[in-house]
């Protein structure tokens, strides 16, 4: 845009670079939602019956933990953040990093409704 009409918007990279973090991390959980994301199920195909049920559950379970620990320490991190100001746009830079608790909850969400669900006999 600078090269066309010879003016420089110095805060268009710095908000371009904040949707990309925030879509970066709504399109997780979109993907998660969608059965989208990329799994590694080799152990998965190897097992049967209780086995492989055992195995789904404790990966989700581990899954689900790792969403806490973000989610917990995104509220941390976004508040701690909230004085320090972005360099361009003057934004606090805890509306920025509000993007992990605020989709962790949301990946969370869907986490424990499919592991709920699993559980009463339903596909993962």
């Amino acid at each position: 845009m600078s090269r066309a009409f010879k003016i420089s918007l110095p805060w268009c990279e710095e908000l371009a670079r904040f949707f990309l973090i925030w879509l970066t991390f709504a399109g997780c959980s979109v993907a998660l939602s969608e059965d989208r994301h990329l799994s590694v199920s080799f152990f998965v195909d190897l097992t049967k019956g209780n086995i492989n049920k055992f195995i789904v559950l404790f990966g989700e379970l581990v899954i689900i933990i790792f969403y806490l620990i973000i989610t917990i320490y995104g509220f941390k991190l976004s508040s701690k953040t909230m004085h320090v100001l972005s360099p361009t746009m003057q934004w606090p830079m805890g509306l920025v990093y509000s993007v992990l608790p605020i989709t962790s909850l949301m990946t969370l969400y869907i986490l424990v409704t499919k592991f709920l669900s699993f559980k009463k006999g339903e596909k993962l």
